[in-house]
């Protein structure tokens, strides 16, 4: 799980990101950052707060 509050993405956070895609493991990002490239090619889930990622661990199988 990554978690990118605000509007600016973090380089140290996509390299993990990446590097978790790259593993096979499921990504799941909690940002607004939905229009961000490496959150696009690299989330397996991507919601927008806290809230929603609750609501998603709560029932994954539904998607972000």
């Amino acid at each position: 799980m990554a978690w990118l509050p605000g509007h600016e993405p973090s380089t140290g956070t996509a390299a993990e990101v990446l590097s978790a895609h790259r593993a096979g493991r499921t990504v799941v990002t909690v940002t607004a950052l939905r229009q961000n490239l490496a959150v696009l090619a690299c989330a397996t889930v991507i919601v927008p707060d806290l809230d929603a990622f609750d609501a998603w661990l709560a029932h994954p199988e539904g998607g972000g």
